[in-house]
């Protein structure tokens, strides 16, 4: 109660500030888990890349099970060996939930301190996303750099000149290398553009692109089939069902004669056909183009295993 009082007396900025804090500092604490091999795998990876080898045709002994293919883009490669050489430690996506954190503080300027820190606080300290974070899964990385091109591009809108050029830059470069590191991007990237004002439109799209041409081409062309099949192969490689979908939810299994390709068809099928259906509707603000994606992504992930 104490506590509750200490917030109500408090500006909105220093709300603002002790959620960033708190979020940190539990963020900071909580101990790694030894849960996805996402991560095993590419620390794996990097070493293999960096002893001059392809990490798209190597075996894999850290994937579970062993022997399994490498299904995520170079620049999740790229990115945990910066992680690596700046942390001196294997790759984790804790930082890069830290980093969400404060690029969403950021907004602060945008969407007010008090609606600010309520998006910190639900974020920061929620437990699913704070476990996501040291649980040798990537997909906290992808959400800090989505975050960072979304804070970058909220700021562009309301800048001019030079300012306004750099964040745009700033916000096509984290695209890239979103796309780049892994395809639920895809998804998010297209709706994003359609909203963004014309006279910036194209070199966004000019420079996203770029970034990502440049990390995923040199690995493409170094062996085309390995690289195509390494990341189709990984989409087949789990015939199990597991996760948050609806599937899970009722106990089917393989076993009881249930199709796991045939989930992740019809998955890939309707989010496709919400996917057409928001784009025809036209998203007019940078609030539609992110909840269109995030909806279809929902839908996705609800029907896949």
């Amino acid at each position: 109660m104490a506590g509750l009082v200490f917030l109500d007396v408090m500006p909105a900025w220093g709300v603002l500030a002790y959620c960033v804090a708190g979020s940190l500092t539990v963020r900071a604490a909580v101990a790694s888990v030894a849960g996805s091999d996402v991560l095993a795998a590419t620390g794996e990876a990097i070493q293999v890349t960096l002893h001059h080898q392809n990490p798209y045709m190597h075996y894999y002994a850290s994937t579970k099970p062993p022997g399994q293919p490498f299904p995520y883009l170079p620049g999740a490669i790229v990115f945990y060996w910066l992680e690596q050489f700046l942390t001196h430690s294997p790759p984790t996506d804790r930082w890069s939930g830290m980093g969400t954190v404060v690029a969403l503080a950021l907004l602060a300027p945008v969407c007010g301190y008090a609606r600010t820190a309520v998006a910190v606080a639900f974020f920061g300290v929620c437990p699913l996303s704070v476990a996501f974070s040291v649980d040798g899964s990537n997909e906290t990385t992808l959400t800090f750099l989505s975050v960072a091109a979304l804070v970058f591009l909220a700021h562009a809108e309301r800048a001019g000149g030079v300012a306004r050029m750099w964040l745009c830059t700033g916000c096509a470069v984290a695209f890239g290398w979103a796309i780049a590191f892994k395809e639920f991007s895809w998804v998010l990237f297209p709706f994003v553009i359609q909203c963004v004002a014309t006279n910036v439109r194209r070199s966004i799209i000019a420079i996203s692109l770029g970034v990502a041409s440049i990390l995923i081409i040199p690995a493409f062309l170094v062996n085309p089939a390995a690289f195509v099949g390494s990341l189709l192969g990984g989409i087949a490689s789990h015939p199990t069902v597991w996760g948050f979908n609806i599937w899970a939810a009722h106990g089917l299994s393989p076993e009881s004669g249930f199709s796991v390709a045939g989930a992740r068809a019809l998955a890939a099928a309707i989010a496709l056909l919400a996917a057409v259906a928001f784009w025809m509707r036209k998203c007019r603000t940078l609030t539609d183009a992110i909840v269109a994606p995030i909806l279809v992504l929902t839908v996705a992930f609800l029907l896949v295993t």
